[in-house]
């Protein structure tokens, strides 16, 4: 993908009409979380299927940190 951000499954279309508008890409890690957690609720909102729980990645130049929290 040429974006910087991305959305999968069936709550994807939902996720992204939050991530469109609002990604910018100077956000902070924490800025980008919380807009993940936003979308991520968005779609959980409007399909059954989607928001049992979050799986967060965060890839930096560093390496990686991955958690999972409760919608």
């Amino acid at each position: 993908l040429p974006d910087e951000y991305a959305a999968v499954g069936t709550g994807a279309e939902m996720a992204l009409g939050v991530l469109d508008p609002q990604f910018k890409p100077n956000m902070t890690q924490e800025e980008a979380i919380d807009l993940a957690k936003r979308a991520v609720r968005s779609a959980a909102l409007r399909d059954s299927a989607s928001g049992d729980g979050l799986d967060i990645l965060v890839v930096t130049k560093d390496g990686t940190k991955e958690f999972t929290e409760k919608i």
